[in-house]
């Protein structure tokens, strides 16, 4: 299997939008109503704000991942977030970590984890931080796996829904 990682450029606009809604939606669009995944996908994977993140490369890094060419999802990494529990460390967020469920469990996750954490360690990062549903098992336990330990909550707003997300975070040697 023929997996690519390549970091996206403002001209990868379209695609991903497009991964960011496919993905959102096939995940988490049966736990909402039409009116609050509408609201959600206007607002995160709006045209405008999705190009300013692709341009401004000092804070966001997007990593795309291809399988045999076919778009698989991506990795979205932050460099302005702060936390409390890791102030005064340089901190890398984990904002987004999104994969079509036709290449679940075929490898793609990992390596583009990997990649991840390379880049974090060559950015001589010293915390991995992201948030996932409490209720997103699967993912969990994949974190957990790479040593991402859950250090506090935090609200994810989808419209009108409030749902939790646990922090987690990981210490890069």
């Amino acid at each position: 299997m023929n997996i690519s990682i390549f970091k996206a450029a403002p001209k990868h606009l379209a695609m991903v939008v497009r991964i960011g809604v496919d993905t959102f939606d096939e995940t988490w669009g049966h736990a909402y109503s039409a009116e609050d995944m509408r609201n959600y996908m206007n607002e995160a994977f709006d045209l405008n704000k999705i190009r300013k993140e692709l341009e401004d490369i000092e804070t966001n890094t997007f990593l795309m991942v291809t399988v045999e060419g076919e778009m698989a999802g991506y990795a979205k990494l932050r460099r302005d977030s702060v936390f409390e529990e890791t102030k005064g460390s340089k901190t890398i967020e984990l904002e987004r970590f999104y994969f079509m469920r036709k290449f679940h469990g075929k490898g793609v996750a990992q390596t583009l984890m990997e990649k991840v954490l390379k880049l974090s360690r060559d950015e001589y990062m010293e915390w991995v931080v992201l948030g996932v549903d409490v209720n997103n098992f699967r993912a969990i336990r994949f974190y957990t796996r790479y040593g991402f330990e859950v250090f506090g909550h935090k609200i994810f707003r989808v419209g009108s829904v409030e749902d939790t997300d646990q922090l987690m975070k990981l210490k890069l040697s």
